[in-house]
């Protein structure tokens, strides 16, 4: 009777100790991945900033290309403009 009773108490302390180790694993196993997730959302959120900042300096950009004053200096760049009363001065390479 007394042996019966010692595998009882060995089967459930068994169990427990099993149960436990199971319930460890999968505590840690999900903490590892919480920790991934938030490493992965500080990421993601650096690329929106940096998202957000390009955005910005877009609109910027876009406000400056609709002045006449940038259109104007586009074209003396690329296509030589010159304005009236201007004159040009073409100097030879040696």
């Amino acid at each position: 009777m007394k042996k019966r009773r010692h595998k009882s108490i060995y089967f459930l302390a068994f169990v427990l100790l099993l149960m436990t180790g199971v319930v460890f694993f999968q505590v840690s196993s999900a903490y590892s991945k919480s920790i991934q997730k938030e490493q992965e959302l500080v990421r993601l959120q650096k690329e929106l900033d940096q998202a957000i900042e390009r955005n910005v300096e877009l609109e910027s950009e876009k406000l400056q290309i609709d002045t006449e004053e940038y259109i104007k200096k586009k074209a003396r760049e690329e296509f030589n403009l010159i304005n009236d009363g201007e004159i040009i001065f073409i100097q030879e390479d040696d």
